[in-house]
């Protein structure tokens, strides 16, 4: 990324990039894969992203927490 996100730039070209940002409270948050929605030649598209992406805190598994993650 070139630039900040909330900067209101936006690229010509589009992005290059996916940027997740998940912000967590002191009890953590755990989201199992999410869709992208976009548009591609003016037609629209969903990505599906089969991520599991882990903010930790008090109700996650410790395990899931630790270099590595859980097995």
């Amino acid at each position: 990324m070139e630039q900040a996100c909330g900067t209101g730039w936006e690229p010509a070209e589009g992005w290059s990039e996916l940027v997740v940002v998940h912000e967590v409270g002191p009890e953590g948050s755990e989201v199992v894969g999410f869709e992208l929605d976009y548009l591609a030649d003016g037609e629209p598209r969903t990505l599906v992203v089969p991520w599991t992406i882990i903010g930790c805190g008090s109700a996650i598994d410790p395990r899931s927490c630790e270099i590595g993650g859980a097995d």
